[in-house]
Formats: C-alpha cells, sequence, structure tokens
C-alpha cells in the first residue's frame, strides 16, 4: 500500500523536494535494477528488507537509512518474513551544498533518531506550501545526519554506538525492551555489541537497563508520588513482585518503605 504526497516541482535552488511518500510493502516486494535522477533516502520504519548498490548490498531494518544516489542503478527488496515498512523522500541538491554533507556520500546511515524527522514529512500534505515545508525538513534531516557524521568521527565509532544505546534504553525504557532488539537496531551482533558497551559504560546492557528503570521508579515514588504498582508499570515492570524484589536489592528498602522514608525526611 502506497501514500504518495503529491508535489509540485518549484525549481528551489538549494534544495528542491521532488517525491515523498509512505509503503507498507507485499512479502518479497522489489524495486530495480534502476536509477533515479536526484537523491532519493528511505527510512525504514518496521521490518526487514535488502539493498544493493554497486558497492554492497545491506541488510537494513528498522532505524536504517538507505540512500539512492543520482545516475546509480539500485535494488531493494522487502523481507520475505517481516517485510519493511519505509518513508521516502526525493530532492535535488545545489552541488555547492551536497559536497558539505558527508553522508550524502554513503549507501545506509544509522537514523533511528531522524523517523520523527520522515513522520513529520508525510504531513506535508496538510501544508499550504508543501514544497517549503519539506525543504525545511530535509535541512532538519540534513542536520541531524551531519551531526552524526561529525560525532561518530570525533569520539570514534564505540562510544557512538554506546552513546545511541543509552539513547535508545532512555526514550524507551518503559517498553519491554531487550538487549537483542537494542543490538539490532543498531545492526550489531549481540555479544559485540554487549562487549563494547561495558568496555565503555562498566555494565552490561542488562544491568544498565535495570538500573536506568529503578532510578526512574524510583523518582516517580518520591517526586510524584506514585503507588509502587504505577511505577513498576511506568518503568516496564509488568511483574510487581519482580519488581519490589529488584529495587529492595538496589536501594535497601521496598518500594513502599522508600517512598514513605523519601517523605518523612522532606
Amino acid at each position: 500500500m502506497i501514500h504518495d504526497v503529491i508535489l509540485k516541482n518549484q525549481h528551489l535552488h538549494d534544495i528542491n523536494p521532488l517525491i515523498c511518500g509512505y509503503e507498507a510493502c507485499e512479502k518479497g516486494h522489489s524495486f530495480g535494477p534502476a536509477s533515479r535522477e536526484y537523491y532519493l533516502i528511505h527510512c525504514v520504519v518496521s521490518g526487514k528488507g535488502i539493498y544493493r548498490t554497486g558497492r554492497g548490498v545491506y541488510q537494513l531494518s528498522k532505524g536504517d537509512l538507505f540512500i539512492i544516489h543520482p545516475g546509480e542503478i539500485t535494488i531493494y527488496e522487502a523481507d520475505r518474513e517481516f517485510p519493511w515498512d519505509y518513508i521516502w523522500v526525493g530532492f535535488q541538491i545545489a552541488p555547492e551544498l551536497e559536497d558539505r554533507f558527508d553522508f550524502l556520500h554513503e549507501d545506509t546511515v544509522y537514523g533511528i533518531c531522524c523517523e520523527t524527522i520522515f513522520h513529520a514529512m508525510l504531513q506535508s500534505k496538510n501544508c499550504m506550501g508543501k514544497e517549503i515545508y519539506l525543504c525545511g525538513k530535509i535541512f532538519e534531516l540534513f542536520s541531524v545526519l551531519q551531526e552524526r557524521i561529525t560525532s561518530r568521527k570525533a569520539k570514534g565509532t564505540i562510544q557512538v554506538y554506546a552513546e545511541e544505546a543509552r539513547d535508545y534504553m532512555a526514550a524507551n525504557y518503559m517498553k519491554p525492551i531487550r538487549v537483542q532488539s537494542i543490538s539490532t537496531a543498531l545492526g550489531l551482533d549481540r555479544r559485540y555489541f554487549s562487549s563494547i558497551f561495558h568496555r565503555e559504560t562498566g555494565c552490561s546492557p542488562k544491568q544498565y537497563l535495570v538500573n536506568l528503570r529503578l532510578e526512574k521508579a524510583a523518582r516517580l515514588l518520591a517526586e510524584s508520588n506514585y503507588s509502587p504498582a504505577e511505577a513498576a508499570r511506568s518503568t516496564g515492570y509488568q511483574d510487581i513482585f519482580n519488581f519490589s524484589k529488584m529495587f529492595k536489592k538496589k536501594y535497601g528498602l521496598s518500594p513502599l518503605h522508600y517512598q514513605k522514608r523519601y517523605h518523612s525526611l522532606n
């Protein structure tokens, strides 16, 4: 199922949006071999697929972006078991700007932080000046991706992976996420991911997530006066007994006694 945003070619100089849309692909759906006359960036929002260029074959999943360069022949195909959904935007860019953005020279970029930008692009269909709105969103996308590339060069790839994993956990700790889902989102083998994460943070991803959840729960109990059950559910624990056990192990008090002690001292 395809949803296109119908655009008019405004012949803008710096960034000129041409197409934008969304597709929930059928199993095994493929496109290509084919080429484009403009840049086309896809953001995978769910599922999996394969992207083929003259430089390599890439296994992609949620959070990945793949970039089709002008004049290059590419093929992309949805997984036969878990087909991908993606959002795309196609545009022309002025040559003097093209050379300033390093990520435009890549075939794929990990950009889970950019998914909200792509969803916002789809909302351009409700705007009077769709093309100008999209132009702004493309510049926003460029800003985020260029910062990521620059950060990776400055800090090193391992540090960036650990940072992205921490950001992912901070945004999703209330969900039933697993270490495997994080390593998959980063495109890393689980063992390798766990190893580099421990090297950078001093603890395993699982322990980091536990500590994060319990710290958030403690704050909800103390500052927001949540009940232990509410604090548990709000931080990803469905089993209140397991939550109480983990909480007491970390803080030396049950959630209820922790809350009472906090209020007695404040």
